[in-house]
């Protein structure tokens, strides 16, 4: 046992001192990230004073975790598979009963009863969620590496081949994302992650705040942080674990390369860098979902087919948010781009309440959020042509690993342009 813990630590830290070096060397050849003025920054500094998340002090509890998973190791099986099913299930009842201890908290007179009786519930539950994290966590780091490796997404470093950086996540309540955009067109400017738990209240006052400036701000959940560990939220489900986890792996290998370096330097690049992740992390997602969770694989499209004449009058379609969501931002491009900075505003506000009536609650619509949501190009509110571009050079590289690789080496824009030619413009 004394021999496993000792082979396992010497091999965490030879991992660990290598990736300490090249990533310092990484941090001298970036320059801030969205880099703002200096006197949009210090207000941004004042107003976030106090709600900053502290990631050293994370960073030094979650390296030490994940020091013990490696002595710990775990198992990519079938049984090891139920232990995870396990873990999202006991997740799955916490959230339900936060969203029913929300709901009775705004009833007159307080079902204090209740409330009580939902609160020994969830110590219970937190309790049981602790003690399966750990394992929760090994077992899809085995498999996602098991993942990793049959689909040849290993490295070489000197003589050594292997899957790099090792994964590794911790299951957390994520950071807050605060974004900041110009108000006469869509840019991510300005960006700080906050705590996880200010109020609704804080979040619209500090994006209230930051309009009386002149510009856009969204206070926003996010599904996944590359910090390494990785941090992944639990309460979304297994099914978006999948996808996100090895999603958040391709941050963490990307920040090795060229691309990963050039993070943030321009919107073109960062949208790269999100979109390859989307596409990388969805396919080893349904890698997994196929070789241990079938019930999250995703059947395939139906093949279209031809519309027959309608012996009744036909229904209504079903609401489509994809196809809403990319209207609206076309229409409210199309106003930014003609200075109708107020009328392209109240436009959002109005699709937002729209959302509504169809089931979908958006607390603000506005230019951030299409800033922060833009970087996904394969999402429905992007309308640049990296998504459709990169999913072109994706079908005709012969792996997922020619793929990565291929794109792990572009430095701008323009290299993925020589290589799958001028973007059609979006209809």
């Amino acid at each position: 046992m004394i021999k496993r813990v000792f082979s396992a630590l010497k091999k965490f830290f030879h991992y660990f001192a290598i990736g300490l070096f090249l990533y310092v060397m990484t941090l001298g050849l970036i320059s801030d990230t969205y880099p703002v003025n200096r006197v949009l920054e210090q207000h941004l500094g004042v107003l976030t004073a106090g709600k900053r998340c502290n990631f050293v002090s994370w960073e030094a509890s979650a390296l030490a975790d994940t020091a013990w998973q490696f002595i710990r190791g775990a198992s990519a099986d079938a049984q090891s598979a139920q232990q995870v099913r396990d873990f999202f299930d006991i997740a799955s009842e916490i959230q339900s009963l936060r969203s029913e201890a929300e709901r009775l908290s705004r009833q007159e007179p307080l079902p204090e009863d209740e409330l009580a009786a939902i609160e020994a519930q969830l110590n219970s539950l937190y309790e049981q969620r602790d003690r399966m994290e750990d394992g929760a966590e090994d077992v899809l780091a085995a498999q996602i590496t098991q993942a990793l490796d049959d689909l040849e997404l290993h490295s070489r470093i000197l003589w050594w081949v292997g899957v790099w950086p090792p994964v590794t996540s911790e299951f957390v309540d994520l950071p807050l994302l605060l974004i900041v955009s110009p108000r006469d067109r869509i840019e991510r400017r300005a960006e700080y992650y906050l705590v996880p738990n200010l109020t609704v209240a804080e979040m619209e006052s500090i994006e209230e705040t930051i309009h009386d400036l002149g510009y856009s701000g969204l206070v926003t959940h996010i599904g996944g942080l590359s910090t390494y560990p990785a941090m992944i939220p639990e309460v979304y489900g297994l099914g978006f674990v999948l996808g996100a986890m090895p999603h958040e792996w391709v941050h963490d290998f990307m920040a090795f390369y060229p691309l990963g370096w050039n993070y943030g330097t321009s919107g073109e690049l960062t949208t790269m860098n999100e979109t390859v992740a989307d596409i990388v992390g969805d396919e080893v997602g349904q890698w997994l979902a196929q070789q241990y969770y079938p019930e999250y694989v995703r059947e395939p499209a139906p093949e279209p087919t031809p519309p027959s004449e309608p012996s009744e009058p036909a229904e209504p379609p079903a609401f489509d948010f994809g196809a809403y969501m990319r209207e609206t931002r076309l229409h409210v491009d199309d106003l930014l781009a003609e200075g109708k900075v107020d009328e392209a505003e109240a436009y959002m506000e109005q699709r937002r309440q729209g959302l509504e009536e169809h089931g979908y609650f958006i607390r603000k619509l506005n230019q951030a959020y299409f800033a922060f949501h833009g970087s996904y190009a394969t999402g429905p509110v992007s309308v640049d042509p990296i998504g459709p571009q990169l999913q072109e050079l994706r079908s005709r590289s012969g792996s997922l690993r020619e793929f990565l690789f291929t794109v792990a080496y572009m430095n701008s824009y323009d290299d993925l342009l020589r290589i799958v030619g001028t973007p059609t413009p979006a209809p």
